[in-house]
């Protein structure tokens, strides 16, 4: 067989083979690898835009998926953690809620934010004697002693008396004067120069107009104390004997 008839027999079904092959592979769908399915878990999201300092009801919050990979740290999880609470940040729609936007335990919060419902803070100036040196600590429960002179003009019975005007009145935070230092030179604070209570806006007002007319005292109550006091007005008639 001529040399030229061997090449043409043996080069023209590889090429064909060649061919053959290319038009498979860019033609012909290659299935390609399937990737592991993502792992998704439920999270608590806002419902809506919601403001700071919203009372978060049912209505506010809805549960969705979400890839575990990408969860934020601090997700909520569970709608009940939820509801309730109170948010510290705005939070935009279908954003996942977390622990620190809500109020609670483990949140820095502002001192609004522990003020209960239908009161009011307010801060008094005190002294050692007058703020039970210094004992006096942050969810304490105190009541609030008037005394006033017999000489107060301005008082219908100008005579001597003591009374009781507020009862178990919260401790919201006790104010330090950074100036006032302990003796060993640390730095450490000890005492306090002021007291901030939660008061109802008629015991406020009360407490305001005594203030200027007399001295108040705060009396520290024991932990879990709420009992009334049986007599709240004392005058000197009622030191004698009797």
């Amino acid at each position: 067989m001529a040399r030229g008839s061997l090449l043409r027999y043996l080069l023209i079904p590889a090429l064909v083979g060649l061919l053959v092959t290319v038009a498979v592979y860019k033609y012909l769908p290659v299935p390609e690898p399937q990737a592991a399915p993502m792992e998704m878990v439920t999270v608590v999201v806002a419902k809506r835009p919601i403001p700071a300092r919203t009372l978060l009801t049912s209505e506010d919050v809805a549960l969705k998926e979400f890839p575990r990979d990408f969860l934020p740290k601090g997700a909520v999880t569970d709608a009940a953690d939820a509801v309730g609470k109170m948010t510290v940040a705005p939070l935009a729609e279908d954003e996942v809620i977390l622990k620190g936007h809500l109020a609670g335990p483990d949140v820095k919060l502002q001192l609004s934010f522990h003020i209960p419902k239908g009161y009011r803070a307010m801060t008094f100036g005190i002294s050692e004697t007058t703020g039970v040196a210094g004992f006096v600590e942050p969810g304490d429960r105190v009541d609030i002693l008037w005394t006033v002179s017999g000489d107060n003009q301005h008082i219908p019975d100008p005579k001597p008396r003591s009374q009781i005007l507020v009862e178990n009145a919260l401790v919201l935070a006790v104010g330090q004067d950074p100036a006032v230092r302990t003796k060993d030179g640390r730095g450490q604070m000890e005492g306090y120069t002021s007291l901030t209570l939660a008061l109802t806006p008629d015991e406020a007002l009360r407490v305001s107009l005594a203030a200027e007319e007399g001295t108040l005292r705060f009396v520290l109550r024991a932990a879990g104390d709420e009992e009334k006091a049986g007599r709240k007005v004392n005058t000197v008639g009622d030191l004698q004997p009797r």
